[in-house]
Order: structure tokens, then C-alpha cells, then sequence
């Protein structure tokens, strides 16, 4: 996966996603939008993260060719990795930071 056939991670050893927007919801939903930048190129996302107890929790899809990765396929393509991934996150916040 790191190698250069899937995100070549000597030419982009970094992975970011920098927020633009956040509002909180009523149960404790977090709805946020920004910019996820991966394998050089950078694309606007939306989430949503849920608080518990100064944890941000979620799960989002992306698709690998949206940021210029061809998924990998092995065995002459009898065995292929889908174009779409289901991303989970697990967010500590620092203390002091803000929590709902």
C-alpha cells in the first residue's frame, strides 16, 4: 500500500485534512467540512463526527481515482481492491479544547 504502484509514500509521505467549517448539532454530531489532500492532489469533503467524552468518532467514503490512485489488482485482475473506500476516524481532543 505505501509503495509507489498505491500511494507512493516517498513522494507524498503526508496525508491531511484541514477543516474550513464546523457546526455542532444537538446530539452531540459534529458536521465539518474541508480540504483532504492525499497522493498530491486535494479535494472538498463533508463529514460528519460524533463527541463522546472529548473523542470525535465517524466513518466517510472516498474513492481512490478521485485522488489519482488506480486500485490495485492482483492475480492477473481476478482479485481487484474497490475503487471506494470506507474511511473510520478516532479523534482525541487535546485538553482544553473545545467539547460539546
Amino acid at each position: 500500500m505505501l509503495g509507489p504502484e498505491v500511494l507512493d509514500s516517498f513522494r507524498y509521505p503526508e496525508i491531511r485534512f484541514e477543516s474550513t467549517h464546523a457546526d455542532f448539532g444537538q446530539n452531540g454530531e459534529v458536521f465539518v467540512a474541508g480540504r483532504l489532500s492525499l497522493h498530491g492532489v486535494t479535494k472538498l469533503i463533508s463529514l460528519v463526527a460524533h463527541s463522546n467524552n472529548g473523542r470525535y468518532t465517524g466513518t466517510f467514503a472516498l474513492k481512490q481515482s478521485d485522488f489519482n490512485i488506480v486500485p490495485i489488482s492482483v492475480a492477473g485482475g481476478t482479485v481487484k481492491v474497490k475503487d471506494e473506500l470506507t474511511i473510520d476516524f478516532d479523534i482525541a481532543a487535546l485538553p482544553g479544547e473545545r467539547e460539546n
